[in-house]
């Protein structure tokens, strides 16, 4: 169901006569989403895994979101989101009140804007040209690599343990090899219509 304005208003989810999802959403006058509701035995769960009930959201007249209230089984956190002071819609900070959620989040930003300290506290570095060439997990945990090909596009990752390589036909990934394995994508008119596995993994 949708609202005047085209704004998915309701939406549900039934298997049989069994409700498993009937959701709900409210928008302001700019169409912003400003409340969500959800009932039935599959609700949304969020990071913390906390399966959401309710959820209201509060923004300033950047459109950057201030408050976030989440309401579920047992308990509610409130949100709230602090920005940077000569970059004013750059996230910074995140506090929560729920004793299951991280009581604060920082985030560091380099000189060109970008997130080098995410909400995980992973480490992300950047080449020359501005692209993520590695995320390393805190307290010395693994490191993930990127590398690209000329026209930007990925072209190998390696987390690791494995290295993974990418090949493409245009703007379309055709191949990709990780370890022993192998997966060739076959498509027409822009959709994939198959896709076929070789290697030492098992098949799908």
């Amino acid at each position: 169901m949708y609202n005047d304005v085209d704004g998915l208003a309701q939406r549900t989810l039934k298997e049989g006569t069994l409700l498993l999802r009937e959701e709900k959403y409210g928008y302001d006058l700019r169409s912003r989403l400003t409340s969500y509701e959800c009932a039935g035995t599959q609700p949304p769960v969020d990071p913390y895994n906390k399966a959401i009930q309710r959820q209201v959201f509060t923004f300033s007249a950047l459109d950057n979101m201030r408050f976030a209230v989440t309401t579920f089984a047992g308990g509610t956190n409130r949100a709230t989101y602090t920005y940077d002071t000569v970059d004013p819609v750059q996230l910074v900070k995140v506090a929560n009140t729920h004793a299951d959620y991280p009581t604060q989040i920082d985030l560091v930003y380099n000189k060109d804007g970008h997130l080098i300290r995410d909400e995980a506290g992973r480490t992300l570095d950047y080449d020359a040209l501005g692209r993520l060439i590695s995320v390393s997990e805190p307290s010395g945990g693994a490191t993930k690599s990127y590398n690209y090909d000329p026209l930007d596009k990925t072209a190998g990752m390696n987390d690791g343990m494995e290295q993974e390589q990418r090949f493409y036909k245009g703007d379309q990934l055709a191949n990709q090899i990780k370890g022993a394995n192998s997966s060739t994508f076959m498509r027409g008119d822009d959709v994939v219509l198959a896709e076929h596995q070789a290697g030492a993994g098992p098949k799908s």
